[in-house]
């Protein structure tokens, strides 16, 4: 009875962690991704290569190719006049992989905001319209990923700040 009284305090307790964490993550959004900051130029990208599509964006040959228990197809940093600007994170397909990864986003950012009227049911927002970071998730109907996280400075290009947490740190941010 003893340890079962334990497992379920500290289930309590990792539940509520996640969820402080997720309520910091959610307000301030991630200041970059993988020791990249919003605003950095190309040069600190570690193994660039160049993409065509978008333009502008750039892969690391070396990127972990994990989000949490996640398996990703890519991971791209986009540039605006030399400056980071966005990250992408595309997912591998398989139906526990995307669980997986709506799970690592969730778990990072909390449950998305309630949509818009008029919204697409396949777009979710986490960060309101105001915020200094947008974070959303894209559910792709077509192509060779179903999921696309997109992480985007609405800052002036160079004007990055912010504190990391340990539960952004855990997942690249």
């Amino acid at each position: 009875m003893r340890r079962r009284h334990r497992c379920l305090l500290r289930n309590i307790l990792a539940c509520s962690l996640l969820q402080v964490f997720a309520c910091i993550a959610h307000a301030n959004g991630p200041d970059g991704f993988r020791g990249m900051k919003w605003g950095d130029p190309v040069a600190r990208l570690p193994n660039a290569i160049a993409v065509s599509n978008p333009p502008g964006c750039y892969g690391n040959r070396r990127e972990e190719l994990r989000l949490g228990n996640a398996q990703l197809f890519g991971v791209l940093y986009c540039f605006e006049n030399d400056r980071l600007v966005r990250v992408e994170l595309r997912s591998a397909t398989g139906e526990d992989n995307l669980k997986a990864f709506e799970e690592a986003v969730i778990t990072v950012f909390g449950q998305p905001l309630p949509p818009a009227p008029d919204a697409s049911r396949h777009v979710r927002h986490f960060t309101p319209p105001d915020a200094p970071v947008g974070v959303s998730l894209i559910r792709e109907v077509l192509g060779v990923h179903k999921y696309l996280l997109v992480l985007e400075s609405r800052r002036a290009p160079g004007g990055a700040g912010g504190e990391k947490d340990e539960a952004k740190k855990a997942f690249g941010f």
